[in-house]
């Protein structure tokens, strides 16, 4: 089909001589030329639309890549077997006056003849060496038919001694016909056969042979000579090489005629006649000497000779049999050796298969010091005798000596590595790159020593010197590494695996965490050899690699990560998985630990929530050298053991809520790289002096819950904090101490710890418990060796508690809230530099003054049983105008949180709403303010609402030029909690910007309470999200009905959720009032008076759910006056029952308690 389309032009002609054509148009017409050539993955029958110069520059393109030593893909191939079919047969079959015609004479005939003379050399040179590397002990990727490859060179020798004949070499006379047959079709044909033969072993010659070496072979040596010549050892061994491969050959019987050149060949050839193996294969061994003074009858008549000889001399034998066939019925060896040089024995007549059909059954070796095999007689294999010291030069140009200190110093033992690899190719190569730049000659003499181990055995086909070799690479190797290869060699034979989709397996089989560490694993393991580049962007394992690595050291891999969290284990994991870089044994039931795990490689342990821990062995920290995080937080221990001191690579240790944990070891001091020390919630009675050693603490957590009265007066035990300790610990960033609140003589630490805390210039976070409001004066008033006051502006959070905190027997408190409020209080923006911070403040009664300093600097409040504050408005707008949360718990006397007219004058509320110009419109739930307001102002630069410095004048105060400054214009969360007196959120007048921010709000258990929403209050709260009110006795409606000159027909345009628990006088929600648009979520329980819902109080299109009581749901009333069908159904859709029985409280607990919207 192909040579249909063919054209008839002079094809091909530069490629044929080895060059490129490069017009000016070189890079134009090469780039679309490549866009077609990826087309033609999909379409090649587009081939023949080419235009010659495309064809000719992508030809030009794969040579140049061939001729690099680089692999053609198949796609390549194929074009360029289309692309040589085209440039041999440019003209229809039959018609070769083009390539050859009548007119050429004898001289034009012998330079084709020779131009194809050298073609063939140099094909048959690369089929030489795939020989030469079977001949070692190496597993070839590909397997090559050795008896086809073998034919078509005989054939090809054929061909060359027809040309021979033909050109008129003997009589003078010229066979146009005949050679034009065999110059223009039959050798170029066999040339192609042998060229796609050759391509697919490539994989197996690339790595065995120096650079640009696998296309061309006009190089007499495979490999330059280094800079060290190789010792006479070597050359014992090569002689040794070349006898062994030839042997084979003869064996085998798969080539006619071998050739072996080069210094020594001759006694390779004699020894070859002395082996027993020889001996008996052969009737007759003949040995021809030939000079360049005989002439070809000269050769064939010594021949004959020494058969007529043989035969007389041998009893049995019919010497009556006619001389030209005497080799019909006995194996001959013919062994020719020329002497001197140049000679050309291509006419000589070799009895072949006789027409009778007797078997054939003879076997030439040439020998020839200096010339090239090929160029005496067309032999079909050739061995060099330099190529034979292939082992050593791979060695040395693998190993880089260059770059090896006194590499003649370690010569003779490379040369016993190399012998003792048993020319086993590629185990030197592995070798080689295993000790590449290794100067310690003792790592030398170990490699030596793994060679010459007996550990290995051939058995199932694997190779003793791979694994040896193998052996010693895979010790070195680390962790990762080692699961990076077994991931390689889990996969089938041949794997090609793309760069980056390696890496990412890597990744997801947990043998490595980051692309960076896999371009790094991968980068060694190409340099090792374990893994190589396959054409420009693929990555493979050789199967020999492959085989013995799996079958002899990844018998039972384990992962870098051993993952065995939440498992319910009893027992620890065996030894031999504890090797690995994390293990993960948290959330479990284990009461013991292995007594000495050998972990070289590990570098995070989690065995946190094992409450059923109690003890750490003795020596169980001594072998994980490179350990960098331990985590035992959460487990019953009662000390750590003194290896903990091996632990020198710490850098993270976790003790939190051990509360059994009393006392650290001095051996603690030892793990000087330590950076986070965690001890919170524990019961820890005092430090050990050598804390201070460990200078490179940034993150330091202790809890003396351990230090009880009876403890501060027995004077022997000292103090829980050394003196001068924190001090030392310059690099401090996070600080945070709690305390006891029993520890009386807290009181006296503490006020020597703030005097240290001034040398911690690095102090970025600091938690601390100051039990008196004396102290906590004391310390707002340390400063910095510059007279700056520590804590405002140097710190961006502290956490402070301040009043004595008396452990109570019943606490009003969910176990998590003041954690999770604590938690809320350090969270902001991403890369805000907001500063933040946390008081609580318990048992108060009076003196105010010195809390609101340390609240102006606040961002989240916990007022905790003060027992005479009546409001929170006692506090100046400007120290609360930076809270965001509130949590207000137990403050007896409190009867409202602010009243309007501690900061501003008359009844503003009417006013509040002329002046805010703002009108809503409510169209599918959206809500859209239509005038610029201080919360919209706010909103553009930063969505937490907070008010930023930059809202404040030089004097601190807001600056404002539409009105009076807001109350409580940052706060988003406020909870409060049983407060008995409490009557009121706000009363009296407001002003636009008062809690514009509230997302959430919270009532709990406020049997005062009367008042929460007024309508001035509610046109604030247009971020409100969720509000919660629950055991509120004589709430009757959340909104109370004042006189308001509000114009808004919508109010609570963000509110998602509202939950109403336990309101027993509550009978409406909004009186009327049109609110929450938008919501879409509802949970009413206990309320027996509320007996119907509004269409104002549901409106809301985005209804998910209304939680409630079945009996409460059934008895609802639907008035016609507000409902003009009864129930919608929409609403019944909605509406989920509570479930009755033990989780009904859980329900309503979540329903209660929500942080999600902050969170």
């Amino acid at each position: 089909m192909l040579r249909s389309k063919r054209k008839r032009v002079g094809f091909g002609k530069n490629l044929v001589k080895g060059e490129a054509s490069h017009d000016q148009k070189g890079k134009e017409n090469m780039e679309v030329a490549e866009s077609k050539l990826m087309e033609w993955c999909y379409l090649e029958p587009t081939w023949p639309d080419l235009s010659r110069e495309e064809m000719e520059l992508l030809a030009s393109e794969v040579t140049q890549k061939t001729q690099k030593g680089k692999l053609l893909y198949p796609l390549e191939m194929r074009f360029m077997e289309y692309y040589r079919l085209l440039a041999w047969n440019t003209l229809p079959p039959g018609d070769y006056s083009a390539l050859l015609s009548e007119g050429d004479g004898m001289k034009e005939i012998k330079e084709k003849i020779r131009a194809l003379e050298l073609e063939a050399e140099a094909l048959s040179r690369r089929k030489d060496v795939l020989h030469l590397l079977s001949s070692y002990s190496m597993k070839p990727e590909v397997a090559i038919d050795v008896f086809t490859l073998t034919s078509i060179f005989s054939r090809i020798n054929g061909y060359m001694r027809d040309l021979f004949v033909h050109s008129g070499e003997n009589n003078g006379q010229v066979d146009y016909i005949t050679c034009r047959n065999i110059i223009s079709r039959r050798i170029p044909e066999l040339f192609w056969d042998v060229k796609a033969l050759l391509t697919e072993a490539a994989f197996d010659t690339v790595p065995y042979l120096a650079e640009g070496m696998v296309q061309n072979m006009s190089e007499p040596r495979l490999w330059p000579e280094g800079e060290f010549p190789a010792p006479q050892a070597m050359y014992t061994l090569a002689s040794d090489s070349a006898i062994r491969q030839a042997m084979k050959c003869i064996q085998e019987r798969t080539f006619r005629s071998i050739g072996i050149s080069g210094i020594g060949g001759k006694e390779v050839a004699k020894a070859l006649t002395n082996l027993p193996e020889i001996r008996n294969t052969f009737s007759v061994v003949l040995f021809v000497s030939i000079s360049q003074h005989l002439s070809i009858r000269d050769v064939e008549r010594q021949i004959k000779q020494q058969i007529h000889v043989w035969r007389k001399r041998t009893k049995g034998i019919d010497i009556s049999v006619p001389v030209n066939v005497p080799f019909q019925h006995y194996n001959c060896l013919l062994l020719l050796d020329c002497i001197d040089e140049p000679i050309n024995l291509y006419a000589l007549d070799i009895p072949g298969p006789s027409k009778t059909g007797f078997r054939f059954h003879v076997q030439t070796v040439l020998t020839t010091e200096s010339q090239i095999a090929y160029r005496v007689m067309p032999v079909d294999l050739e061995i060099r005798m330099e190529d034979h010291l292939l082992p050593w030069d791979l060695f040395c140009k693998n190993l880089g000596h260059s770059s090896t200190v006194d590499f003649s110093s370690l010569k003779p033992m490379a040369v016993r590595l190399v012998e003792e690899c048993h020319g086993h190719l590629l185990a030197i190569i592995l070798l080689a790159r295993a000790l590449s730049g290794v100067k310690d000659g003792g790592v030398w003499e170990l490699a030596l020593h793994e060679l010459t181990s007996e550990l290995s055995s051939e058995i199932g086909g694997i190779s003793k010197d791979m694994e040896n070799v193998l052996r010693f690479i895979w010790q070195r190797e680390g962790n990762a590494t080692k699961h990076c290869i077994k991931y390689c060699t889990s996969h089938d034979k041949g794997t090609l695996f793309l760069r980056d989709s390696l890496i990412s397996g890597w990744i997801r089989a947990g043998s490595i965490k980051t692309q960076e560490e896999g371009d790094d694993i991968l980068k060694d393991l190409i340099s090792s050899f374990l893994l190589e580049e396959f054409g420009e962007t693929s990555i493979r394992m050789r199967e020999e690699i492959r085989l013995v690595l799996l079958n002899r050291f990844i018998l039972r891999p384990h992962p870098v990560y051993l993952m065995q969290g939440s498992a319910g284990l009893t027992e620890a994991p065996e030894l031999k998985e504890w090797d690995a870089e994390e293990i993960h044994l948290m959330n479990n039931k284990l009461s013991e630990v292995p007594e000495s795990p050998t972990c070289l490689f590990l570098q995070k342990l989690f065995l946190q929530i094992n409450y059923d821990l109690t003890e750490i062995p003795l020596s169980f920290f001594e072998h994980m050298p490179v350990l960098q995080v331990l985590d035992l937080s959460s487990t019953s221990l009662k000390s750590l053991p003194p290896s903990i001191s091996r632990l020198v690579a710490l850098r993270e240790l976790y003790l939190r809520d051990c509360e059994l944990l009393m006392e650290l070891p001095p051996e603690i001091g030892a793990l000087w790289n330590l950076k986070v020390l965690d001890l919170d919630r524990t019961e820890v009675i005092r430090l050990p002096r050598e804390i201070e050693y460990l200078v490179n603490l940034e993150c330091f957590k202790v809890s003396f819950y351990g230090c009880t009265a009876q403890h501060t007066n027995n004077k022997k035990l000292g103090a829980a904090s050394p003196r001068m300790l924190l001090s030392e610990l310059t690099k401090l960033k996070e600080l945070s101490i709690d305390v006891n609140p029993d520890c009386v003589g807290w009181y006296i630490e503490v006020a020597a710890i703030m005097n240290e805390l001034s040398s911690l210039s690095n102090l970025e976070t600091l938690k601390l418990y100051i039990p008196t409001i004396e102290l906590l004066q004391q310390f707002l008033q340390l400063t910095w060796s510059k007279n700056q006051l520590m804590i405002f502006p140097s710190l961006s959070h502290f956490t402070l508690k301040v009043g004595r905190h008396v452990q109570r027997i019943i606490s009003y408190l969910p176990d998590d809230l003041e954690e999770k409020f604590e938690k809320l209080s350090k969270s902001k923006l991403p890369f805000s530099l907001e500063k933040s911070g946390y008081l609580k403040y318990t048992n108060g009664e009076t003196n105010t003054d010195i809390i609101a300093k340390a609240l102006k600097n606040a961002s989240a409040l916990f007022l905790d049983r003060h027992w005479t504050m009546g409001k929170l408005s006692v506090f100046k707008i400007d120290e609360i105008s930076k809270l965001k949360y509130c949590l207000l718990v137990e403050c007896s006397e409190m009867q409202t949180i602010v009243d309007g007219s501690d900061y501003y004058q008359g009844d503003t509320e009417g006013d509040n709403e002329e002046d805010r110009e703002m009108s809503i419109e409510f169209d599918g739930g959206d809500v859209f303010p239509k005038c610029s307001t201080v919360s919209d102002k706010n909103d553009e630069d930063d969505d937490d609402g907070s008010l930023k410095d930059d809202d404040y004048d030089d004097e601190g105060q807001y600056d404002l030029d539409l009105g009076e400054r807001p109350a409580l214009p940052s706060l988003q969360y406020l909870s409060i909690r049983y407060m008995k007196s409490l009557e009121s959120i706000w009363k009296g007048p407001t002003v636009r910007g008062c809690l514009s921010y509230l997302k959430i709000l919270a009532l709990h258990t406020c049997p005062k309470l009367t008042t929460i929403f007024t309508p001035g209050l509610l046109a604030n709260l247009i971020y409100l999200k969720a509000f919660v009110a629950e055991d509120c006795s004589i709430i009757s409606s959340l909104v109370s009905l004042e006189p308001s000159n509000s114009k808004l027909d919508s109010f609570l345009p963000s509110l998602k959720t509202i939950s109403l628990l336990d309101l027993p006088e509550l009978v409406n929600i909004s009186c009327g009032l049109r609110i929450a648009p938008n919501l879409d979520r509802m949970v009413i329980y206990n309320c027996p008076k509320l007996e119907s819902l509004l269409p104002v109080e549901v409106s809301s299109k985005y209804m998910k759910e209304i939680k409630g009581e079945s009996e409460w749901w059934d008895a609802l009333k639907w008035p016609e006056s507000e409902w003009c069908n009864g129930r919608p159904d929409y609403l019944v859709r909605t509406f989920v029952p509570l479930r009755r029985g033990g989780d009904l409280m859980d329900q309503l607990a979540t329903a209660a308690d929500s942080f999600e919207e902050l969170m």
